[in-house]
This record gives C-alpha cells, structure tokens and sequence, in this order.
C-alpha cells in the first residue's frame, strides 16, 4: 500500500472569506503554523472526501477534505437564516459541489465530556443534514477548538474584531483535520497489528504405528 510523507514547507498560506460578500469579491490571505493543518504519514485508504462543520446558532463554519482526505481546508462562513431549511439546502448543495462521502459535524460537549444542550441541538441538526445529503455523519469532539482556532487567528496578526468572519470555519478546519488524524493513527495501528497465528496443532509426517 501506498504511503505519504510529509514534504511541504512548515506554513500553509489559507485563504478566508466574509460569508456577507460574494467569496470571489472578497478575502484574507492567512498564514498559520502547517504544525496544526499538516497531515501525518499514512497507508492511503479508498479516496474519500469529508464536509465539516461547525455548527453554532448564529454562524456554520464549513471545511472540507482534499481530495485524498488528507488536509482539511476552509470553505467559507455560513451566516444563518430565520429557517433552519434554508442551512441545510445550502449545506447539502455544498457536499454536492465538492463531492463529498460523509460529513464531520463538531459536537460541543462539555469540558466533562458530557452532552450539552446546545450539542443537542447540534446533533439533531446534523442529523437532518444527512438525511437530506444522503451521507453518513461523525459527530466529533470539538471542546477547546474555538479558543484554538482564535489563538490561531492571533498568531497571524488578525485583531478580535476581524475573528468573526473567519473563526468558525478555522475551528470547522480543525475539527475536520483532528477527526481525519484520528482515523489515519486507527488506520496505522491496523495496519502494524502483527497478523494472529493459527494453532493447526501436531502435523504428523507418517501415519501413526498402530
């Protein structure tokens, strides 16, 4: 099988959009440590590309995977309307325009682990979505990746107030590429299992004396 290595310089340069203007008419070129987008080395699986969100009440961050589901990438900011339908048709539209087999929905637990009110909400929004896409769905552990994708935000030079046009698909970035280097260690980790021997018991070279 196939395996990939790591060849690309230490930063990604990005670009982000304002969800408000047309993505051609307007755009941010930001560069961020490659530490936190670089995929690891891994035996390719079958392609697959992923749609990842994170989905808030006011604003949807959208990423997705290239094209070998190795590096996730910012796709835009989904400002919300007044009718949750009008989400989800633009999100299905979306996973149709990039291809994509499966969506990766940030699920936002509390720090315990356990399931909050607003990760119900959550859920069963993207629930739907994939019931109207026609693709699986990962609900995957987003704590802490807010606070990361602002951190982020900070170390390439952009003030608070210009988080909130690109914060939530940087944190849906991040969400998406922990969940693919998650699956890439279980892929590894298969992969290195040593194969379980099988006890054939006693060959015997001659028939028994009688």
């Amino acid at each position: 099988m196939a395996t990939l290595h790591k060849t690309r310089a230490l930063t990604a340069s990005i670009l982000f959009f304002d969800c408000s203007c047309p993505p051609q008419a307007i755009g941010t070129r930001l560069t961020i440590p490659r530490s936190k987008l670089e995929p690891r080395s891994y035996p390719l699986p079958s392609i697959q590309r992923y749609l990842g969100l994170d989905i808030g009440s006011k604003r949807i961050g959208v990423a997705v995977s290239d094209e070998l589901g190795l590096t996730a990438q910012p796709v835009m900011t989904l400002v919300r309307k007044r009718n949750p339908k009008d989400d989800l048709r633009s999100l299905a539209r979306l996973s149709r325009k990039y291809g994509c087999s499966a969506i990766v929905a940030g699920n936002p637990l509390h720090l315990s682990g356990e399931t909050s009110p607003q990760g119900e909400k959550t859920r069963l929004f993207a629930e739907e979505l994939a019931l109207m896409a026609e693709l699986p769905l990962h609900l995957w552990d987003e704590r802490l990746t807010s606070q990361e994708a602002h951190a982020i935000l900070y170390a390439a030079g952009k003030p608070r107030q210009e988080h909130q046009a690109v914060v939530d698909q940087v944190a849906a970035t991040l969400i998406l590429q922990s969940f693919m280097d998650a699956r890439a260690d279980k892929l590894r980790f298969a992969e290195s299992e040593p194969e379980p021997s099988i006890d054939t018991g006693d060959v015997l070279s001659s028939p028994p004396e009688i």
